[in-house]
């Protein structure tokens, strides 16, 4: 577990800069493991903010949960993927699918990877959509305004849906 942990945090500190898009100099992460607790997690996050005439405010939220029912879809959804890259004859790293990890990966090592949320979506929206047949939503997304793409089948060569 111990080096879990230690990945957990640096990942956990070291995204938040490219995400909020400044620097974050106080940011605190603690993961202790309860074993009691098992498969279960409990989260307890603190937001300082700022309201109207500067006055100092919290945001506090609770969440208690658990790993596995939190891994489940997105493992579903990853192999659906998986398996349309394979159609689409894809193979190795596919930053599309960065939106699923805490540590996406990137095909080229001088590439930073994306940690935004909205920016790998549009990523993954704009993967999906190069498979569409027929005509394009233009645009599938636009990143920067956090936009949703439409709604879209994709279909195989056979037009069966995917």
């Amino acid at each position: 577990h111990a080096d879990s942990l230690a990945s957990k945090i640096t990942t956990k500190g070291s995204v938040l800069d490219q995400i909020t898009g400044y620097k974050v100099d106080n940011h605190v992460v603690h993961i202790h493991y309860y074993k009691p607790r098992g498969d279960n997690k409990e989260a307890w996050d603190n937001i300082d903010v700022e309201g109207f005439l500067g006055q100092k405010m919290q945001i506090k939220i609770n969440f208690l949960c658990r790993d596995s029912i939190l891994a489940a879809p997105l493992a579903l959804e990853l192999a659906r993927l998986a398996d349309l890259a394979k159609r689409r004859n894809e193979g190795g790293v596919t930053p599309a699918l960065g939106v699923f990890f805490k540590s996406p990966m990137v095909a080229d090592p001088n590439e930073v990877p994306i940690h935004g949320f909205e920016q790998q979506q549009a990523v993954l929206l704009n993967w999906l959509a190069a498979g569409v047949k027929g005509p394009q939503p233009q645009p599938v997304v636009e990143a920067a305004k956090g936009v949703l793409a439409p709604v879209f089948v994709l279909a195989d060569s056979d037009g069966s849906a995917v």
